[in-house]
């Protein structure tokens, strides 16, 4: 009860609780066509629309597969976009890719991805896609990739693939930067102290209120004093 008790008293302070590392699966969603989606306090959008598919079946020829659902966009020349929902700075630490086997489109040989920092300046990494799509079969689709340290303090996010070419994104890793993280002053330090103790003194005066019964030990002559719960 005491814990409860903080834990209302925090988010009343105005306190931001994030995360310290957030996946982003797209686990939640059910296969579909999507503007944009919220997942862990992180936006993942794109114009006019992508997909959240689930299984090699979807596609023919076969999409990929990773045995849960996966963003599949539409057109590569448009950017998906990630970025924090609260408008906090963020580090992506690391993704999963795959090329979208469709007929009509052929799959994305390489996707750019770009970080937009604060002060307008960029960071920029480009991935290689190994063609390998069995769909169902035993191969690994997706290709689990690392991003540089240059990716941190981002305010979004994009990923493009040129020429309408189509891929597939799953597994997002992002943090949010420690340094964005806010605060508290110091009177509103001792503000949030004092809530506490207050909730403290609040648990103990209602245990001191709880009435005292007999309960018997089972032995002749005996009997425990305990507080009624």
């Amino acid at each position: 009860m005491f814990l409860r008790r903080i834990a209302v008293l925090v988010a009343l302070s105005g306190i931001a609780v994030l995360p310290l590392k957030a996946q982003l699966t797209f686990d939640s969603f059910p296969e579909g066509l999507y503007g944009a989606i919220g997942e862990n306090g992180f936006t993942v959008s794109q114009e006019p629309a992508f997909f959240i598919l689930e299984g090699s079946s979807s596609c023919s020829p076969p999409c990929p597969e990773n045995g849960t659902p996966y963003l599949a966009t539409q057109n590569g020349d448009i950017p998906v976009r990630v970025f924090s929902s609260d408008g906090f700075l963020f580090t992506i630490v690391s993704l999963d890719l795959a090329e979208q086997h469709v007929a009509v489109v052929p799959s994305c040989p390489e996707v750019t991805v770009t970080g937009f920092r604060e002060e307008q300046s960029v960071a920029s990494a480009s991935f290689s896609l190994d063609g390998v799509n069995d769909g169902a079969g035993p191969l690994d689709d997706f290709q689990h990739l690392l991003l540089p340290s240059e990716f941190r303090g981002l305010t979004s996010v994009e990923f493009v693939c040129s020429n309408l070419r189509r891929y597939s994104l799953a597994n997002l890793a992002v943090s949010p930067d420690v340094s964005e993280i806010p605060t508290l002053s110091p009177g509103g330090l001792v503000g949030l102290a004092l809530l506490i103790l207050s909730a403290g003194l609040l648990t103990l005066r209602q245990a001191k209120r709880r009435p005292l019964t007999l309960r018997s030990s089972g032995q002749s002559g005996c009997a425990l004093l305990s507080l009624s719960s």
